[in-house]
């Protein structure tokens, strides 16, 4: 479901299409509603916010390495946390196919 889906079919009921119209538009933006679509667009979401995520903090870490300002301490946890959060994502990339195999096969 986008967000101007959402605001067209809430939108035509104003635009002279009444009320029937924004029915037949907010059906469209429901989707199918079955349980297997709306798991893989959970699983799927979830996963690209997860990866985003990641990203993040690799950026963070980045940051603190540069800025350790000779401290190894902190700069060790930066170097863990860019690992750990690879290892995170190797896992995101793994379940994001897993997840795509058994959407288009089962």
């Amino acid at each position: 479901m986008s967000f101007m889906q959402f605001l067209r079919a809430h939108a035509s009921q104003y635009t002279g299409g009444g009320v029937d119209q924004g029915i037949q538009e907010a059906q469209q933006v429901a989707g199918s509603g079955d349980l297997r679509s709306i798991a893989q667009a959970v699983l799927t979401n979830g996963l690209t916010l997860m990866g985003g995520i990641a990203v993040l903090v690799i950026v963070i870490a980045g940051v603190m390495m540069i800025i350790n300002g000779g401290d190894d301490a902190t700069r060790q946890r930066a170097i863990r946390a860019v690992l750990y959060v690879v290892a995170g994502l190797i896992l995101i990339l793994i379940a994001s196919a897993i997840v795509q195999f058994v959407a288009n096969n089962f």
